[in-house]
């Protein structure tokens, strides 16, 4: 019928479309419909919408996410499901139902491009951006705004820190289809943030300078920086949380397999080829240290190298006066030949001659003159030296007892055979040569007398009985009935203690990779022992050099001295009573003397250090800012900081950027951090704590001690010998600069000296 009707209206010619088709759909309709009552319904009935519904949803259903199955899928622009644009109402209100229940994940155009990134991503999405960081626009003409004329500029991708110094920003990138600037770290991890750099972006090009500055001293970008790291850690080590300790764990345990693996070849080499082992040193990354350790160290070249602290020798130079003015203009003199500048020099560490250490005419005042931040720290180790001299002549019994003991070396150095008579009674320790600069050797010598006290006893006995030399058998007497007195005991026992623990505070100091906040930790701690030893360690002393007399023999009395009597004049009422007690008297006259000069030798010598320390000593551990009861004290540091490292109109620092760096950076910070493990912190984190880094590398910068320089005289004495001594001054700075460096000088490439040469000679030659 419907065939007919359509042949029908063929047939008709000019009728009009619209009637026709009119016709036709009256027609269809009137065939179509059943009951009276559906005669003119225009639309479908209830039961048919809701099957039509149904079937509509579970289509969508089954579509939904399919095009997340195609790799590399990219659809412009994002769709959203307020995209959709049905002119049929049923469909519309589906799409709205879908849009409510169903968890629908817009798909992103270009991971590249932070316009198009969701407000709300999965860990996934967030992981490919991680993985392909921030994209920098750089070769690309920037549009300008129609309204300010102004256009965004490469110049804002970094920063100029106080002292001049250029921090990039890693943070900010560029949208080319939004032409707006965005914060990579905290659009990517918390776009919700009330500010425009982490959600929409930025096209404010006139005030964008202080709107990045503002933003980087946000607690939430930091924190969004410190994610960021962690993340990109994780990712690049193929680390999950739940995995980290089986990973590290592994990591330690493959370390140590390589280090076995690599012992064992060079010990079955070494074997196979019946090469030596050992050489004069036993110490590793040292000369002539044996085929074993020199087989490590070539091996260590092509393991991860280790990060420390460097210092360097440049040259000799010969002066003719001695005086601060002279040796200070010499030293400028050469920093200029090598093209450093003295404004750029933030320490400076000599020994403790009067003419390097002066108040006023010293060198180093002489150099705070011309450069103010240049600090002043006094040679440590050599401090501590001047501190045991102090201690050791305050007292008269402290200078009879070194006077024993160097006498007792003499004895025995003096003849082989006395030499030979030590030797056959003292097998664990020789006796050793003190020395006035070099405390070291005193320590060497008081505990070679005090582990062998009744060993060296017989030696002198033996001495004694065999000798047939007066003058011999008369020292040695006199040396037996001084080391058998129960006062040279106790000066040994307190002695070798106060060394002992002196010592060890000296040989950390001659440690290159020494840092002042350590070597003040470990200062005040030698002033609290040796103030605890005044106080309570002088019977402890005392029982030990009892049990040691014991043990040989020896009464452990103090020897009775008969006072003399002074006469009073008429005019003198009081009177002076002479300690009659030989313990109190040698407590009081001894014991207690040498300790207070220590300690005031100490407290004065070290003055630089403690005024340095007032300074930077807030930034030795950053986490301890948080039990400061006020901010204001941070404030206050950070502003005395300033001024001190301000020359002028150049300073280094800026105070309150480094104060709100501070309060978010003692956040961040593990408990007890060293400042070396918080600038490689500080280090990764963007330029976010700019202000930070500087100050601590600063602080790590200043030197403790220059023991590299005293060595650096060893070495002359090697080059410059009997057979050559009529060596030019400039031959000689350049053998001790080889010899001294040689790790550089093996690892610096001749290829363009070579080059060079050769292409010269090639020229002269006739082809």
């Amino acid at each position: 019928m419907h065939w007919a009707v359509l042949k029908g209206l063929n047939k008709i010619k000019g009728i009009n479309i619209r009637v026709a088709t009119y016709f036709l759909l009256k027609k269809l309709r009137i065939t179509k419909m059943g009951r009276s009552r559906d005669i003119g319904r225009t639309f479908d009935s209830g039961a048919k919408k809701r099957a039509k519904q149904q079937k509509q949803e579970e289509f969508l259903k089954k579509q939904c996410g399919a095009l997340n199955k195609f790799p590399g899928f990219n659809l412009n622009p994002i769709i959203s499901a307020s995209s959709f644009s049905i002119a049929d109402g049923d469909i519309n209100n589906d799409v709205i139902l879908l849009s409510k229940n169903d968890s629908f994940q817009p798909l992103v155009v270009d991971l590249n491009d932070p316009a198009y990134w969701p407000q709300s991503m999965t860990h996934t999405t967030q992981m490919q951006i991680v993985e392909r960081g921030p994209i920098r626009i750089l070769d690309f003409v920037f549009p300008l705004q129609k309204k300010s004329g102004r256009k965004f500029s490469i110049a804002h991708y970094s920063k100029t820190m106080s002292n001049g110094e250029i921090v990039d920003r890693m943070w900010l990138v560029y949208s080319k289809t939004a032409d707006r600037v965005f914060c990579f770290v905290c659009k990517l991890f918390e776009p919700t943030l009330n500010t425009s750099l982490a959600n929409v972006g930025c096209d404010d090009w006139g005030h964008l300078s202080h709107l990045l500055k503002c933003h980087e001293r946000n607690k939430h970008h930091y924190i969004n920086i410190k994610k960021w790291i962690e993340l990109k850690n994780r990712f690049s080590l193929s680390q999950t949380i739940d995995k980290e300790f089986l990973a590290a764990f592994d990591k330690e345990k493959r370390h140590w397999r390589g280090v076995l693996t690599r012992i064992i070849a060079v010990i079955k080499y070494l074997t196979k080829h019946s090469l030596a082992f050992r050489g004069k040193s036993d110490v590793i990354f040292t000369k002539n240290n044996g085929n074993f350790l020199g087989l490590m160290e070539m091996l260590s070249e092509f393991d991860t190298d280790i990060i420390s602290i460097k210092e360097y020798f440049l040259t000799f130079i010969n002066v003719h006066s001695t005086t601060g003015l002279n040796l200070s203009n010499t030293l400028k003199n050469q920093l200029d030949e090598y093209g450093l500048k003295l404004s750029n020099c933030r320490g400076q560490s000599y020994d403790n001659g009067s003419n390097m250490i002066g108040l006023y005419k010293g060198v180093q005042s002489r150099i705070l003159q011309n450069s103010p931040r240049a600090f002043f720290v006094p040679y440590s180790a050599h401090s501590l030296n001047l501190v045991l001299r102090d201690s050791a002549k305050s007292s008269t019994k402290a200078i009879t007892f070194f006077g024993y003991v160097g006498r007792i070396f003499n004895l025995f150095l003096a003849s082989t055979h006395r030499w030979d008579i030590f030797k056959s009674h003292c097998n664990l320790y020789t006796v050793k040569q003190w020395s006035e600069t070099r405390w070291e050797s005193r320590i060497n010598s008081v505990k070679a007398i005090r582990f062998q006290v009744k060993n060296v006893m017989h030696a002198l006995s033996k001495i004694l009985e065999t000798s047939d030399d007066p003058i011999t058998k008369s020292e040695a007497l006199s040396l037996l009935n001084e080391v058998g007195s129960f006062e040279f005991l106790l000066s040994l026992i307190i002695w070798y203690e106060l060394l002992t623990e002196v010592n060890i505070v000296s040989k950390n100091f001659q440690n290159p990779n020494m840092q002042l906040d350590v070597s003040t930790n470990m200062l005040k701690g030698l002033i609290v022992f040796l103030e605890k030893y005044r106080d309570n360690r002088f019977e402890k002393a005392m029982e030990t050099a009892k049990q040691l007399a014991i043990s040989i023999e020896i009464e452990p009395t103090f020897n009775e001295v008969r006072y003399r009597k002074k006469k009073r004049c008429f005019s003198y009422e009081s009177v002076d009573e002479t300690l009659q007690d030989p313990q109190q008297n040698f407590r009081t006259q001894y014991f207690l003397v040498i300790l207070d000069s220590a300690i005031m030798s100490m407290s004065k010598r070290f003055n630089q250090i403690n005024n340095f320390n007032s300074n930077f000593g807030f930034l030795y551990d950053i986490s301890k800012l948080k039990t400061m009861p006020d901010d204001l004290q941070i404030r206050k540091h950070c502003q005395d900081l300033h001024i001190i490292l301000t020359d002028g109109e150049d300073k280094d620092i800026d105070a309150v950027d480094l104060f709100e760096e501070l309060l978010i950076l003692r956040e961040m910070v593990d408990n007890n951090m060293t400042a070396l493990q918080t600038l490689k912190l500080v280090k990764h984190s963007l330029g976010s704590f700019s202000n930070v880094e500087v100050a601590l590398r600063i602080l790590l910068t200043i030197p403790i001690a220059s023991a590299g320089a005293e060595r650096s005289f060893s070495k002359l004495k090697l080059i410059k010998n009997f057979l050559r001594n009529s060596l030019s001054q400039f031959k000689l700075a350049g053998l001790a600069l080889i010899a001294i460096e040689s790790e550089i000088g093996d690892s610096l490439s001749l290829e363009n000296i070579l080059d060079t040469f050769a292409a010269q000679k090639a020229r002269k030659k006739m082809f």
